[in-house]
C-alpha cells in the first residue's frame, strides 16, 4: 500500500491510498471467503460455489463493496499507526478515485484535532477577589432558621388575609364539566404565594372558615395542558381552616432551642463563619475559572464544526434529562416556548464552542507541561473516597468502574492544571 497526505485546512486531512492489483485481488478473495454463503448457485450447497461461478451469475462487481470495506479498514489502520501526530475526531469519508488493471485508488477525508497555539501560559494578571459576608446575609440565614421554628395558630374568628395558610377543598369545571386535575381536598395553600393561576388566591382573601365560594379564573393562553389553555373556569372552593404563622423571638432562648449555641450572638457568629467559608470557596473558584478563561481567550484554535455539533448533542441530552426529572419531554418544551430544536441548537452553539475550545486548550497545556497522573495519586484519591464512605480501599476499588476511574484521573489532572495556573499567575 502507498498513500499520500494533503492538509485541506488546519484540522482536515486528505489521504490518497493506492493498492496494487495483487493487493486488491487479496481483498477480493477475502471478501469472497467472508460473503460466499450469501450467494445461491444451482448445483452447489450454500457457501460451496466457486468464486468465478458466483461472479458469472451475480456480476463481476458482486464482491466489490465488501473488498473495498476491507481495503479501507486496512489502509486507515496503517495510516493512523504511522500518522502519530494526527488524531481523528470523526470517521473518514471515502471516495473512489480509480480501479483498473493497475489496482485501486481511493481517498479518505477526515477531520482531526485542530492545531492549538498557546500564546501565553503565565502572568495573566487575574486578581483574586476578597471574600466578604454582609450582615444582611447573616440575617437572612437567621430568618430561614426562624421560619423553620414557626408555629401555625388557627385564626377562625377572622377573615383570611395574604400570608395566611388556608386549608381548602376545591372542584374546578369548564362550562359545567369537571376537568382532570381540577379537584383537591384538604389542600394547604399560602395566600400570596401565587401557587395557583390568575387571581385564584386573591379571591380567597376575605373568606371565613366554613364559607363556600365560586372562584372565577382564566387559564393562560400558554398553559401547559392544551385542553385548558385560554379557557374560563369556575372553582367551587370551601375554606375549612385559616392559620397564621407565629415566628419565635430572635433571642438567646431561640438560639438554644434551634442550635447547639446558648446565645444569639454565638449563633450569629457561627452562621457568619459558615458563610465566610462558603464565600472563600466561591471566591477561589471564581479566581480559578477566570484563570482558565484567560488562557483559553489568549489561545489560537479553530474549533471544528463537527466537535461543536457533538458538544451541542451532549448539552441537549443533558437538558432533556433535566426536563425528564420535571416530567416534561423536550418536544413539550419546544411547543410551550414556540421554539424548535434547530433554534435551541443555535442558541447553545457559543456555549458548546467555548466548552470544546476550553478542553482543547487545557489539553495542549497538559501536553506541553507534561502534566501527568501518578498511580499513587489515584490510590490516594481512592483511599479518601473509601474513608468518606466508611469502606475499605479494596471494597472501594471493586465499586469503581473504568468510567469512575477515568473521572478520578481527570479530577487529579484538573487540580494540577489549576495549581499550575495559580502558581504562575
Amino acid at each position: 500500500m502507498n498513500y499520500t497526505s494533503e492538509k485541506l485546512n488546519k484540522s482536515k486531512q486528505k489521504f490518497t491510498v493506492t493498492f496494487e492489483k495483487t493487493e486488491w485481488e487479496k481483498f477480493l478473495t477475502q471478501a469472497f471467503e467472508k460473503t460466499k454463503g450469501k450467494f445461491k448457485v444451482q448445483g452447489f450447497r450454500d457457501g460451496k460455489a466457486p468464486r468465478n461461478l458466483i461472479e458469472k451469475q451475480y456480476g463481476e462487481m458482486c464482491f466489490f463493496d465488501e473488498a473495498l470495506d476491507i481495503a479501507f479498514h486496512e489502509a486507515y489502520s496503517e495510516i493512523l499507526h504511522k500518522e502519530t501526530s494526527f488524531t481523528p475526531i470523526e470517521s473518514p469519508s471515502l471516495a473512489l478515485n480509480s480501479i483498473d488493471e493497475k489496482g485501486i485508488s481511493f481517498s479518505l477525508e477526515v477531520e482531526g484535532l485542530p492545531e492549538v497555539v498557546l500564546s501565553k501560559k503565565k502572568g495573566f494578571g487575574v486578581v483574586k477577589g476578597t471574600p466578604n459576608v454582609k450582615e444582611e446575609l447573616v440575617d437572612a440565614e437567621l430568618m430561614m432558621l426562624q421560619d423553620k421554628q414557626a408555629r401555625f395558630i388557627e385564626a377562625s374568628s377572622r377573615e383570611a388575609k395574604n400570608s395566611d395558610t388556608v386549608t381548602i377543598d376545591f372542584s374546578g369545571s369548564i362550562d359545567g364539566v369537571k376537568f382532570e386535575g381540577g379537584t383537591g381536598k384538604d389542600y394547604r395553600l399560602v395566600l400570596g404565594s401565587h401557587s395557583f393561576i390568575d387571581t385564584f388566591e386573591d379571591q380567597i382573601v376575605g373568606m371565613k372558615t366554613g364559607e363556600t365560594k365560586d372562584v372565577n379564573v382564566k387559564f393562560p393562553e400558554e398553559y401547559q395542558a392544551k385542553e385548558l389553555a385560554g379557557k374560563d373556569a369556575i372553582f367551587e372552593v370551601k375554606l375549612s381552616k385559616i392559620e397564621e404563622k407565629e415566628l419565635p423571638a430572635l433571642d438567646d432562648t431561640f438560639a438554644s432551642n434551634s442550635s447547639e449555641f446558648e446565645t444569639l450572638d454565638a449563633l450569629k457568629a457561627s452562621i457568619k463563619e459558615k458563610l465566610m467559608k462558603e464565600a472563600e470557596k466561591r471566591t477561589q473558584q471564581e479566581f480559578e475559572n477566570s484563570l482558565i478563561n484567560a488562557i483559553v481567550e489568549s489561545a489560537t484554535v479553530e474549533v471544528p464544526s463537527a466537535m461543536i455539533e457533538r458538544q451541542i448533542d451532549a448539552l441537549l441530552a443533558e437538558f432533556e434529562q433535566t426536563l425528564a426529572y420535571r416530567g416534561l419531554k423536550l418536544q413539550d418544551y419546544v411547543n410551550y416556548t414556540k421554539s424548535s430544536i434547530e433554534k435551541i441548537r443555535e442558541q447553545r452553539k457559543n456555549e458548546a464552542e467555548h466548552i470544546v475550545k476550553t478542553r482543547l486548550v487545557l489539553g495542549k497545556l497538559i501536553d506541553e507541561e507534561k502534566i501527568e497522573v501518578k498511580e499513587e495519586e489515584v490510590e490516594a484519591k481512592i483511599a479518601t473516597l473509601a474513608e468518606n464512605r466508611k469502606k475499605s480501599v479494596e471494597e472501594m476499588k471493586k465499586l469503581l468502574s473504568e468510567k469512575d476511574l477515568a473521572y478520578l484521573e481527570n479530577d487529579i489532572i484538573m487540580d494540577k492544571v489549576v495549581a499550575y495556573l495559580v502558581s504562575n499567575n
